[in-house]
């Protein structure tokens, strides 16, 4: 299995996972750190 072949079955395995109903109910629709205040941060920042 080639690098990128099994990264990306790694990426798909975690969507996979954060798009259960289950990780919705537990975590909400915020999955980091930070939540939406640091994301609007960094968006802010990036300019």
């Amino acid at each position: 299995m080639t690098e990128r072949k099994e990264a990306n079955e790694i990426k798909a395995c975690c969507a996979t996972f954060y798009q259960s109903d289950i990780v919705r109910l537990l975590l909400g629709d915020v999955f980091h750190p930070g939540g939406l205040e640091l994301t609007g941060y960094l968006g802010r920042s990036s300019d």
